[in-house]
């Protein structure tokens, strides 16, 4: 019997019957066609309200919405239901004009009696605010609403709708508040280890870390949901929009807690994916957002303004929020580029935006105030805008905010030349620091925490906290502090007889297979650090050796050497060998860099004195030196004796004069025939009205100078002394 003998009604049971097969099947789209086919609008909405979750959860938004669409105007105009799965395709991309339709299907649900839509609905407008990240205000009058609807609504004891509407409450709480819910906080920590879709659990697990990282004891909860979540991002039921919520606040996350920079890259990566592959334009602006942050965070101040340069004309156009997000970041950029003024007007512009729809999001725009003004010597206003962020800190309880508050207060002793108090500050500051695991705080700049590192390992404050936060943020050792202790690779140290440290162990010489390597690694030092050509090392160590064979020992040679100090400690570019300024400490390249900054900017007495101690003796003491590199012997005892003078002036100037004398002493250790230092120190002797003392060295010095050089003192020092003797 041929379809024509089949009557209408039959052969559209007869589809309706292949569509239920084919949708116990799985085969979903032949199974809408077929409902199509027979207009049966009612099962095909069945069907739709029936698979939308599981859908939105597999990012297939464009099949649900194609579903929805063929559907007649009119009858879908009378289904609430189907309204509200359009406004949840539209959510991720546009919140703002998709809660105004929200708005109004919740009102229908209302009307209807619907309380499962009532409550699901209300959850998903304020979830908007949340992806929209702009005015959060509104929520206060939400949170009311819902606390009504318990009146006349009673609510559904459905699980997964239960679900959704603490999960509101506690975007509430996240945006709203920030203190401390403890119910709150376990309820959604239960809902994790409940039977719930994995995309729900998703959301729900970076909703807690957003909210509890920052808080007391919130970081080990935070590591208890990473557990959890991790193992649900291999399911394949997780949305699109879940993985790029989990992974922005992984993000956040990582700023502050990440060991290494690579984990923050991963999170960034896999949300720039996300967002470029679905389409989440106002998301992909705040993923964009982050990177400048983390680009700045690493002082990469060029890479992140050229990032936010391409955001310029979305941002302003778009979202208020992210404009003042905006405006944040610019100041960070500023600053790391060293435009101050800039830094403070992008500040104040943050500030005033943020302000007006979240005071409590407004803290970052402080610290970017108080460090800007730090930076242009306005202290009052620095301090006026941590007093601020202090009083917020206090009323939030976020250990996380007082200990960037800490860290620019000691930044500020710093600053101020009160070492003593930055000392004291940074400890409290770092005992934080270490007992809550911080790798990063607000406005960082690497120079300023590489400072703050240096001071701590100077006085032994919690040394191994300040090298994870060297090793974290990838910090190189501040240019106008000497810092012994700082966590270098590769320590070589020429002043004196020649000692090399490799991860803090000395390395031992020994064979001659090391001699050629080792004679490499002085030939860049008689260079004082700079790169050095191919073809003068290879005179230097194979002067016999034709053209061909020089290249060929030269690889070699650096290859031994690499070995002996790491692959990355010797840099080979274009002919030239250099020492890697980012791994490698040379003691020279510190000490002379420190001496030619006193010329135009006195150092601190202090700063001057590790400088000098970096001085063990002649270059290479105990080595045959080419005659090339003597002129560098001489002009670093040169300035070393010059620079003795000076400091020894200094701590005189500032009533040390037993420290003077300590540092001349030294001085005459390692030259005992200069006269300069001779005449200093029998000078402040006579001055301290040590007659005896000054009489004695002066005719100690005399003999040294008669047995060595066999010379008298010159007429000056003879002078002095006997006016020493007459007086």
């Amino acid at each position: 019997m041929g379809s024509d003998e089949l009557g209408v009604e039959t052969l559209d049971d007869f589809k309706r019957h292949a569509a239920q097969l084919l949708i116990e099947q799985g085969q979903l789209e032949a199974a809408v066609e077929l409902l199509v086919d027979i207009n049966a609008w009612t099962l095909l909405i069945e069907l739709i309200e029936s698979q939308a979750e599981t859908l939105l959860a597999q990012g297939q938004v464009h099949t649900l919405k194609t579903w929805m669409k063929t559907i007649p105007a009119e009858i879908a105009a009378d289904v609430i239901w189907l309204a509200f799965w359009e406004a949840r395709c539209d959510l991720p991309f546009t919140p703002a004009e998709t809660r105004q339709r929200l708005e109004s299907v919740f009102t229908r649900f209302q009307k209807a009696r619907d309380n499962t839509g009532v409550y699901l609905t209300w959850s998903f407008i304020v979830e908007s605010y949340f992806i929209e990240r702009n005015e959060v205000e509104p929520l206060d009058d939400w949170l009311r609403v819902f606390e009504e609807l318990h009146q006349e609504y009673p609510s559904p004891d459905i699980p997964s709708v239960r679900a959704r509407v603490i999960y509101a409450q506690y975007i509430i709480v996240a945006l709203r508040t920030n203190s401390i819910v403890s119910q709150l906080d376990n309820e959604m920590v239960s809902l994790l280890r409940s039977s719930l879709p994995a995309d729900q659990k998703v959301a729900y697990g970076a909703m807690i870390i957003f909210r509890v990282a920052w808080l007391p004891k919130g970081r080990e909860l935070c590591n208890d949901v990473q557990t959890i979540i991790r193992q649900l991002l291999v399911a394949e039921d997780v949305s699109p929009m879940d993985r790029f919520v989990w992974n922005i606040s992984q993000i956040l996350y990582d700023y502050s807690f990440a060991e290494h920079p690579a984990s923050l890259s991963k999170s960034l990566i896999e949300a720039r994916d996300i967002s470029e592959r679905h389409g989440f334009k106002m998301l992909r602006d705040t993923y964009q957002l982050m990177v400048a942050q983390v680009l700045c965070c690493e002082g990469r101040g060029n890479e992140a303004e050229r990032v936010l340069e391409s955001l310029t004309t979305d941002v302003c156009n778009v979202n208020p929020s992210n404009y003042g997000h905006f405006k944040l970041v610019a100041a960070h950029c500023h600053l790391i580029l060293g435009q101050i003024n800039k830094a403070m007007d992008c500040s104040e512009q943050s500030l005033r935006t943020l302000l007006r729809r979240n005071p409590n999001a407004s803290i970052q725009s402080r610290f970017a105030i108080a460090q800007s003004a730090l930076e242009l010597g306005d202290r009052h206003s620095a301090l006026i805008s941590l007093a601020h962020i202090r009083r917020i800190c206090r009323k939030l309880d976020n250990q996380y905010i007082e200990f960037g508050v800490r860290l620019l207060l000691a930044s500020y002793a710093m600053q101020t030349k009160r070492l003593q108090r930055c000392q004291n500050i940074l400890r409290l500051a770092f005992e934080l620091g270490n007992a809550q695991g911080y790798r990063r705080y607000f406005m960082q700049t690497p120079e300023g925490l590489a400072d703050l590192c240096a001071v701590a390992l100077n006085a032994d404050i919690y040394p191994d906290y300040a090298k994870a936060l060297i090793q974290a943020n990838q910090l190189t050792a501040p240019r106008k502090r000497i810092c012994d202790a700082w966590p270098w690779p590769v320590r070589i140290l020429a002043l004196g007889p020649l000692i090399v440290e490799i991860n803090g162990e000395t390395l031992e010489f020994q064979g001659k297979a090391q001699a050629k390597p080792m004679a490499m690694l002085k030939a860049m030092i008689f260079n004082a650090g700079q790169p050095i050509r191919t073809e003068k090392v290879a005179d230097a160590l194979w002067p016999d050796a034709n053209e061909q064979k020089a290249k060929v020992n030269i690889k070699s040679t650096l290859h031994r050497l690499r070995k002996l100090l790491g692959h990355d400690a010797v840099l080979l570019s274009e002919g030239y060998l250099c020492l890697n300024p980012d791994c490698c400490w040379l003691d020279i390249v510190t000490f002379r860099r420190l001496l030619d900054s006193t010329r135009s900017e006195p150092l601190a007495t202090a700063v001057l004195e590790d400088c000098l101690r970096l001085y063990r003796g002649p270059l290479l003491e105990d080595d045959d030196i080419p005659n090339s590199a003597i002129h560098l012997r001489l002009e670093l005892s040169s300035f070393f004796l010059n620079s003795i003078q000076f400091l020894a002036q200094c701590l005189i100037t500032e009533d040390h004069p037993n420290q003077a004398i300590d540092w001349l002493s030294r001085g005459l250790e390692l030259d005992p025939l200069s006269e300069p230092l001779a005449q200093e120190l029998i000078e402040l002797y006579f001055q301290l009205n040590r007659k005896t003392d000054a009489l004695s060295f002066y005719q100690c010095f005399r003999d040294r100078l008669m047995q060595e050089l066999d010379v008298e003192p010159d007429d000056e020092l003879k002078s002095i002394v006997a006016l020493i003797t007459k007086s």
